[in-house]
């Protein structure tokens, strides 16, 4: 029944050293092994599931294999999330470094600060493809009507 459970303990790799290396709760990880022994792998993280499934696949792996595994998994996904992320703030940061002082910069330190603007960001990003389009149905321009409205008042401010 526990099956990967007694693995890792034959190997003498502590599930709170599992822990401290997945930066998860032992409640957590005992969970996920009790799925993986009831097979139940759509419950499991899916970093966690590529550790039960080396540990299963490797009989003769031991404490050093597992957890350099561990380290050199978390290591490329923490690359590739660094290079995503790199390449998707880029302009963003680039914006805030040269403009640090404009409305757009000190809106951005807003929205990622507060929740208060979540709705109505979702609501521009839903509208913007549209703002494109020359040809909208009835519905795709009743829908950008409040968007209209709000450039109206603040044109209207401008002027006065």
């Amino acid at each position: 029944m526990d099956m990967i459970r007694e693995r890792f303990k034959s190997m003498e790799l502590k599930i709170t050293d599992l822990s401290d290396y997945l930066h998860m709760s032992r409640t957590t990880i005992y969970n996920f092994m009790d799925a993986y022994d009831k097979g139940e792998k759509k419950l499991i993280s899916q970093k966690v599931l590529k550790i039960f499934d080396y540990v299963t696949n490797n009989p003769s792996a031991g404490k050093k294999n597992v957890i350099a595994f561990i380290l050199s998994d978390i290591t490329d996904n923490m690359e590739r999330i660094d290079n995503a992320a790199n390449t998707a703030l880029s302009p963003v940061m680039k914006y805030l470094a040269e403009y640090p002082e404009s409305p757009k910069a000190e809106f951005i330190q807003l929205a990622v600060s507060t929740t208060d603007f979540d709705s109505i960001l979702e609501y521009l990003l839903k509208v913007y493809p549209l703002l494109r389009n020359r040809r909208l149905s009835d519905a795709e321009i009743e829908f950008i009507k409040p968007y209209d409205d709000i450039r109206n008042i603040i044109d209207n401010c401008k002027e006065n």
